[in-house]
This record gives C-alpha cells, sequence and structure tokens, in this order.
C-alpha cells in the first residue's frame, strides 16, 4: 500500500516499495513506511484514490493487504511459481517479484548447470539426454528385479524337496535366514513354484525381528487350509501377529528365538484342518 506514502508526499513509490511494511495481524493491523505508520483505512482510501478510475469497487469490497504501485514498472521482474484453484471460479496463484524472482531465477540457472555436467549435454539437449538415461535406468532396474527373481526360483526350488506327507498335502517347514527384501524375494520364488497341494511355511530370523511365512496351493485352498488363518494360529505361538490371503500370509515377531518352535506346530494343525 504504498500510495499511502505517495499520497502524502512523504517519499517516492520504488523506495516505499522496499520498505513498507505490515505490523499486526487483525483489524488494528498498521503498515510502516519509513517513520511513518498508516491504519487500514488511510490506505483503503488513498488506494481508492489512485485506482477509481481504472478499477470499480463494489461497496463492501476490499482490496488486499499488500502494496498497491502506480505502474508495473515499481515491481520488477515478475514470475508465477504456483497455481491452484481454491474454490468454485477461485484460483490462487502465487508469485515472486524483484529479487526474489531472481533468486528463483539464480536457483534454477544453477540446477540446470549441475545437469548439464552430470549429463553432459548442452542446454537445449538436456531433458532429451534426461529422458534417455531415465529409460536405461527403468531397463537396468526390469533386469535386477528378473534376476533376483530368478535367484530366488533357484534357491525356492532347492527348499521344496522332501516334503512331509499331511494327508494328501505335502507339507514343507524350513527355517531360514534372510534380510527383510531377501526374504520376500525368496517368497515371490516359491510361489511361483508351489504345486495344488503343496503348504510351505517359513521361519525367518533376520536380526532382532522374526517373521513366519505361509504360501497354500489352489486345491488345499478349496479343502480349507488358507494360508491366512494358518499363520496367524502359527504366530500365536510366538507371540506374533500377522495374517493375509488364501494363498499367502505372513506375520511377524519380535521374541526370534520362538519362531523355529511356532512354525513345528503347522503339521498338526494341517492335519486338523484336513480332518487327518
Amino acid at each position: 500500500r504504498e500510495n499511502a506514502g505517495v499520497a502524502n508526499g512523504q517519499t517516492s513509490t520504488s523506495e516505499l516499495w522496499s520498505n513498507v511494511e505490515m505490523l499486526g495481524t487483525n483489524n488494528t493491523s498498521k503498515y510502516k513506511a519509513g517513520d511513518t505508520f498508516y491504519t487500514d483505512a488511510q490506505i483503503e482510501a488513498d488506494a481508492q484514490q489512485y485506482t477509481c478510475d481504472k478499477v470499480k469497487l463494489n461497496p463492501g469490497q476490499s482490496y488486499h493487504k499488500m502494496p498497491y504501485v502506480k505502474n508495473t514498472g515499481a515491481i520488477g521482474m515478475f514470475k508465477i511459481v504456483s497455481e491452484a484453484s481454491v474454490s468454485s471460479g477461485v484460483r490462487r496463484i502465487e508469485a515472486l517479484t524483484g529479487r526474489g524472482a531472481m533468486a528463483l531465477f539464480r536457483l534454477q540457472d544453477s540446477v540446470l548447470t549441475v545437469l548439464r555436467d552430470k549429463l553432459r549435454a548442452k542446454n537445449d539437449a538436456i531433458v532429451e539426454r534426461f529422458e534417455l538415461t531415465l529409460e536405461n535406468a527403468r531397463k537396468l532396474e526390469k533386469e535386477l528385479a528378473d534376476a533376483k527373481l530368478e535367484i530366488a526360483a533357484s534357491a525356492a526350488a532347492e527348499l521344496l524337496k522332501n516334503p512331509e506327507q499331511v494327508g494328501e498335502a505335502k507339507l514343507y517347514i524350513r527355517d531360514t535366514k534372510a534380510p527383510d527384501d531377501g526374504f520376500k524375494t525368496l517368497l515371490d520364488g516359491i510361489a511361483q513354484k508351489i504345486a495344488d497341494d503343496e503348504v510351505v511355511v517359513l521361519g525367518n530370523v533376520c536380526g532382532k525381528a522374526g517373521s513366519i511365512a505361509v504360501l497354500v496351493g489352489k486345491a488345499l485352498q478349496k479343502k480349507g487350509v488358507k494360508a491366512g488363518d494358518l499363520v496367524k494360529e502359527l504366530a500365536a505361538y510366538a507371540n506374533g501377529r500377522g495374517g493375509g490371503r488364501p494363498d499367502r500370509a505372513q506375520a511377524g515377531t519380535r521374541e526370534v528365538e520362538k519362531v523355529s518352535g511356532a512354525i513345528q506346530h503347522a503339521t498338526e494343525i494341517v492335519k486338523t484342518k484336513l480332518g487327518v
């Protein structure tokens, strides 16, 4: 609201633009320009004096609490930084001006310089080089994921040997020691290999964290052997909690010393569910 100062002949528009300061946050707000204070009422009256020939105000319409200028040259550089919908028919636009806009441009230029150096590309080729680099990274990630899954499938094949026959079900109870991501990958590999008449129960210990995982074949799911139910019963023996789908479920516990013993109860539980 620098017009107030200009109207009273106390300072110039450009000087006041850098000196206007809002004091307070309510209806008693005051604005300081140099050593002079202005109230809302004073600034409203002066703002209308400078804008009435260009802006038609309806009764009760108020100005935003920010400086007004006679022309855009007093504002200087102007850069819109965000735009969003506030309500129906209303949008909020945020922008930087003057030194703030210049600081933003300098920051963007420094980022552009770093990208140019890292990607070894000219300014007009940065986007193309970045998209190519991103595409290559995605391909490498997919190849790595496929390789991990292949290794997991191989490890799963080693685990799925010498099952315990429980009625018509083949039951595998195994202890493992794998990190969280490695354990998940192993389960993915087993999920690819498991047959319709198989049940796999794994007890994994990694540091102070214990996990129990159960995978069940489709045929046994139809006979009432559900992975989610089975893992809950097993986890109770290790004071753990968990659950999941009928084909795959997992539980966790902090009492890692109980994990190995807990999974041994899988035999009696499967027998009960199959009525053996």
